[in-house]
């Protein structure tokens, strides 16, 4: 695993810890505001957190039960993307009966996303004033879709570049795949796309 996938693995990790410990406070919360619980306490390294509601007047209640349906809704969103992310990484794309006069001949063929995505910053990382690629390939009707976040060298000519760098794309992926691309959109930028990467 490279330095990149390790990092991108923590994120997600956190992410879902994070959307862990929101929905459990929430539920927690929750409960105890709906008098289904006692009063929540957390100690930690001597600190000591005491919530209770039992004499607290009826709005006090009604906020915290509030707070409470937000945090847990925070939580299910944030593991949520955690869990798509995972998901979006291993999907595969069904090629089969997309590409015209079954180009692809029998049986069923399906290509990983990730792998697509790979390929495409391979190509764009090889035009020259392009230092850093982050592509996103989506298959629609008319063809890919492909968004490619670009990081340039500081004396790129942006137009000359997007050019080749479109056409580089399309190129690539189209010949891999056998299907059209119908739109290449470039986000370009001079400053690293991730802070720990900086531009040569």
């Amino acid at each position: 695993m490279n330095h990149e996938n390790a990092l991108e693995l923590l994120r997600r990790l956190l992410v879902a810890l994070l959307g862990g410990l929101w929905l459990a406070a929430g539920v927690l919360v929750f409960l105890h505001a709906m008098e289904m619980t006692g009063p929540v306490v957390w100690v930690r390294g001597g600190f000591t957190l005491v919530l209770n509601l039992a004499e607290q007047p009826f709005g006090t209640v009604l906020t915290w039960a509030a707070l409470a349906v937000w945090a847990i809704l925070a939580g299910l969103l944030l593991l949520a993307l955690a869990l798509m992310r995972v998901a979006d990484e291993g999907r595969r794309i069904v090629l089969r009966g997309t590409a015209p006069n079954g180009f692809y001949g029998g049986g069923q063929l399906t290509v990983a996303q990730r792998s697509l995505e790979a390929l495409a910053a391979y190509t764009a990382e090889r035009v020259d004033g392009v230092r850093e690629a982050r592509p996103r390939l989506r298959l629609r009707r008319k063809g890919w879709h492909i968004a490619c976040r670009v990081t340039l060298a500081p004396d790129a000519a942006l137009p000359d570049v997007s050019t080749r760098l479109k056409t580089a794309l399309h190129d690539a992926i189209e010949h891999h795949t056998g299907l059209p691309v119908a739109r290449v959109d470039i986000d370009a930028q001079l400053h690293a796309i991730d802070a720990h990467r900086r531009v040569r």
